[in-house]
């Protein structure tokens, strides 16, 4: 047979793949240079299962001949041809020469199942269970191996098979759907007060279950209830339901805990009862909870202080809040918890448009409380608003402070530079401006700020003007130190999942990615911000073509990627944040319309990140997100496709970069700036024609930050800083400069 049938193809696509050709992680690549995995690679992308078997007999015993196997064994399950797929997924040598040995007897289960033999199927279950406790398969072979004993009357089968899996992984214990089966099991067999035991087990240990909902009125039948026998069951019932975040239920079960046992109707108690309705949003109740701590404890009372302002000020009751805060004052006066709770009268204050007395708050915030949570935020707020009003010498002041105050948080810390040289340059400190524009541009420089300082530090220089050599620990050292760093994580993958990175690479390789996503999202539990797994995940989803997703995964380990240096993050991770596709179609037409083809590629990842498919809410379609309108305008306009359309034909890459460059075009013609281009392309040429009437006399960077949609002030924004990151990744033949490493 040399070809895989189309059919099963297809199967597989919709369960497992992402495309129909293979893939494997970039670093696999570089490090695979054998004859065999070359050979593995092409089979799987050509979907020929002819030469999935020449993989197997040319490179026998190898990694890459058990792979093949376990891929063929696959595709004959999902074809249902179980007599072919049985004897491939029982090859001892997948697990002998792969991480998927637990893959191997799992699809083999099911083919046996499939195929009517239910015997062996529940033995291979219960066999991977035992073999693979840690398998992300474990769980479901045990409960298939006890679910098809129970179906068979097997009754001591489903208990044993249960026990021994909580044996070897003791995690199942607690396990809502085993609990279930085994209440079911011991049912049965007339063991009601057993029965019984592990439903109450459901309640207190899993109350997180699906299974939980149906336990009440099961125990009623069965004679048994959920009424606690100990404290003990109650505070593991409550700390599941807060840890998994069902709060407002975990507020009941703390509060239950307290009067109904009051040996245990301690501080602790009741502020995790009060902390779990706040969470909840059931403010009230946590009112009325907290209010029973009267702890010694000075940690205790203030957190439970923290929590009565917090929740009066979810209730909009200002004296609530200011009763809380005075409080705090008393018990832990240079506690940050006052700085919060002023920050969330400030944030009340600013939603009701009271400017004067959130200004008052903030301002409490940063003199006081400059280490609290959201010191940050309301410092540049008080900046921000001084800029707004022109006040160009208190403006400057207080952003060059909020650099040298908050320059580890790098929010708002390039549009603080920015307007802090702006407003300084305006106001007559041109030596401080000219420091300021300087020492942005190492993390900025490619974006829209460092755009606009290259020109006023051109303009300055050129006047004569000279940078200042501050002080030291003066302000404005600390500014120019504020700018320098970015946030960048450790790898802090554990080891005893670094086995879960091996199998999603060797699921990769044979285009299981659904499975190999699963292994690194259970190893990214350990390690949330690890920057290989995100990176691996966000590969995957970068196959699928979902872009966006893969760089909000990236983001995790790389928060700061846009301010970081080509040379400070390899080009795997940099193909992730910036993807380049379609270049010569790109560089085509950028030609034949006069633009610059790093400014297309630029607006291209603002508007899709190089999905080709995409549609946005207004029916926009396609790489360059066209509406059908315009495209037949643009068509009609330039001759192209014969001057007809449909919206399919938006989908088309290439077609959707000719109407795209002409409409770019177009723009260009009527509004000449880029700027202007591209607050057009995105919030319509109307709207700038009137802003441009508006704001006839303004200079460029003041102009962009008037635009008053968020939306279309962002943009262009975002236009230019991918236009700026394209120009120094990328050569003119649309490959990674020599600067951007290979590896780390």
């Amino acid at each position: 047979m040399n070809q895989i049938p189309r059919f099963i193809a297809l199967t597989l696509i919709v369960s497992w793949l992402s495309s129909s050709v293979a893939f494997q992680f970039p670093a696999q690549a570089q490090q695979a240079t054998t004859a065999a995995h070359t050979a593995l690679r092409s089979a799987v992308a050509a979907n020929n299962e002819t030469a999935l078997q020449r993989v197997e007999t040319d490179y026998a015993n190898s990694e890459e001949a058990a792979l093949a196997k376990l891929l063929r064994g696959y595709l004959r399950l999902q074809a249902k041809d179980y007599a072919n797929a049985i004897p491939l997924l029982s090859d001892p040598a997948v697990a002998s020469k792969t991480e998927l040995g637990d893959y191997a007897l799992y699809h083999r289960a099911q083919a046996l199942q499939d195929s009517g033999n239910a015997p062996q199927a529940q033995a291979t279950f219960r066999q991977l269970a035992q073999k693979y406790p840690t398998s992300l398969l474990a769980r479901t072979a045990a409960l298939q191996a006890a679910g098809g004993a129970f179906l068979k009357a097997d009754y001591a089968t489903t208990l044993a098979v249960l026990n021994e899996t909580q044996a070897l992984a003791p995690t199942f214990a607690n396990d809502g759907t085993a609990l279930k089966l085994k209440a079911d099991a011991f049912e049965k067999l007339g063991r009601t007060g057993e029965a019984i035991n592990a439903l109450r087990q459901i309640f207190f240990n899993a109350p997180h279950s699906v299974e939980a909902g149906q336990v009440t009125a099961r125990l009623t039948a069965l004679g048994g209830s959920t009424a606690p026998t100990n404290a003990e069951q109650l505070r593991q019932r409550a700390d599941k339901l807060f840890a998994t975040g069902l709060y407002v239920l975990a507020g009941q079960a703390y509060e239950q805990l307290a009067r109904q046992f009051p040996a245990a109707s301690t501080d602790e108690v009741w502020f995790k009862a009060g902390q779990s309705y706040y969470k909840g949003n059931s403010f009230a109740a946590s009112l009325a909870a907290l209010a029973n701590v009267r702890s010694r404890n000075q940690q205790t009372t203030t957190e439970a202080i923290y929590f009565t302002g917090a929740s009066h000020l979810a209730l909009r009751n200002e004296a609530g809040v200011q009763a809380a805060i005075t409080q705090l004052r008393t018990v832990a006066p240079n506690h940050a918890r006052i700085g919060d709770l002023l920050y969330g009268l400030g944030r009340s204050a600013e939603k009701r448009n009271l400017e004067a007395q959130a200004a008052g708050y903030y301002e409490q915030v940063g003199r006081q409380f400059p280490a609290s949570m959201n010191a940050d935020e309301a410092h540049f707020w008080l900046a921000w608003r001084a800029h707004q009003a022109k006040d160009l010498v208190n403006a400057a002041r207080l952003l060059t402070e909020h650099l040298a105050l908050y320059g580890n948080q790098t929010e708002n810390r390039g549009k603080a530079a920015f307007w802090a040289a702006l407003n300084s340059e305006r106001a007559g400190k041109r030596a401080e401006a000219l420091t300021l524009y300087r020492a942005l541009l190492k993390r900025y420089g490619a974006g829209w700020y460092g755009v606009n300082a290259e020109r006023r530090i051109t303009i300055l220089t050129g006047a004569g003007v000279k940078p200042l050599t501050p002080a030291p620990d003066s302000v404005m050292a600390k500014a120019v130190a504020g700018l320098q760093n970015i946030r960048q994580e450790k790898e802090s993958l554990k080891a005893e999942d670094e086995e879960r990175l091996v199998k999603a690479e060797q699921l990769a390789l044979i285009a299981l990615q659904q499975s190999a996503l699963n292994e690194l999202e259970a190893a990214r539990e350990g390690a949330p911000n690890s920057p290989l797994v995100n990176l691996r995940i966000a590969q995957i989803h970068r196959s699928r073509n979902e872009n966006v997703n893969a760089i909000n995964v990236l983001k995790r380990a790389y928060p700061d990627y846009g301010q970081t240096l080509p040379e400070e993050m390899t080009r795997e991770e940099w193909d992730i944040f910036y993807p380049l596709a379609y270049w010569s179609a790109i560089k085509e037409q950028a030609k034949l319309r006069r633009l610059d083809p790093y400014y297309v590629a630029g607006l291209i990842r603002q508007e899709t990140v190089f999905n080709a498919t995409a549609r946005s809410h207004a029916n926009a379609y396609g790489l360059m997100q066209l509406l059908p309108s315009t495209g037949q305008s643009v068509a009609k306009r330039y001759s192209l496709g014969g001057g007809k359309l449909t919206t399919a034909d938006l989908f088309n890459p290439l077609f959707n970069i000719q109407l795209g460059t002409g409409y770019l075009e177009q723009m260009v013609g009527e509004f000449g700036r880029l700027e202007y281009v591209a607050a057009a392309y995105n919030g319509g040429p109307g709207r700038v024609s009137r802003w441009l009437r508006e704001f006839p006399a303004l200079e460029i960077e003041d102009w962009v930050e008037s635009i008053p949609i968020s939306e279309t002030r962002l943009y262009v924004q975002g236009v230019y800083r991918n236009m700026r990151q394209y120009q120094r990744l990328y050569d003119e033949q649309g490959r990674f400069k020599s600067n951007v490493p290979t590896v780390r």
